[in-house]
């Protein structure tokens, strides 16, 4: 990953924390990177699990609304009050740009044949 990517990811997983931690249900909230993978452990008042989630669809939709952003969330295990949680941001696979290099997939070309 490049620098900033990496500041990029960095501030996406603040938001996301900070988002999380405002729910009066989060009693903590930590952010771990094992092997280039982000993992989330939280704490959360009843343990109820649906609504963790949902709370984290919510915050993670506010976050990447208005961006080609998407992410991936995916229950791991629990141990004791905590519940982990393995969460992925995304950026796109394909050109958003046109850097004027007369590329095969150049965004330009693709829209006009559409």
């Amino acid at each position: 990953m490049k620098g900033a990517e990496i500041t990029l990811f960095t501030h996406l997983y603040s938001q996301l924390l900070s988002c999380i931690n405002k729910d009066p249900r989060c009693h903590q909230i930590e952010s771990k990177r094992y092997t280039g993978v982000n993992f989330l452990y939280i704490t959360w008042k009843g343990q109820k699990k649906e609504t963790l989630e949902i709370c984290l669809q919510r915050c993670a939709q506010q976050i990447t609304r208005r961006s080609s952003l998407t992410y991936q969330h995916h229950f791991v295990r629990q141990s004791g009050d905590c519940l982990i949680y393995r969460f992925t941001f995304f950026v796109p696979n394909e050109k958003s740009f046109c850097c004027g290099n007369e590329c095969e997939d150049c965004i330009l070309f693709r829209r006009s044949h559409t």
